[in-house]
């Protein structure tokens, strides 16, 4: 589109990239939806990248730490073998 000198709106963009999201992010989307209505410039494409990184990272996080946790349980919970 640079080619032809065609720029689409920022919100345009913006608009494309959350309804192409999952829909475990679906607070995240939110939340920068309602930060849009309130101020249409509150994000550009880079810093919607950056917060989506940053979600993205701390899912990941909670993830492994949450996996972890249950293995640690099954653990703790192990039968008592007959003698």
């Amino acid at each position: 589109m640079k080619f032809h000198n065609i720029q689409l709106p920022n919100q345009l963009l913006i608009a494309y990239i959350l309804h192409s999201i999952r829909n475990e992010y679906i607070k995240f989307i939110s939340n920068i939806i309602q930060n849009l209505r309130n101020n249409p410039e509150a994000y550009i494409i880079k810093s919607l990248f950056s917060n989506l990184t940053d979600e993205a990272r701390e899912k990941e996080k909670n993830s492994i730490l949450f996996a972890k946790n249950h293995k640690d349980k099954e653990k703790s919970i192990k039968p008592k073998q007959a003698t």
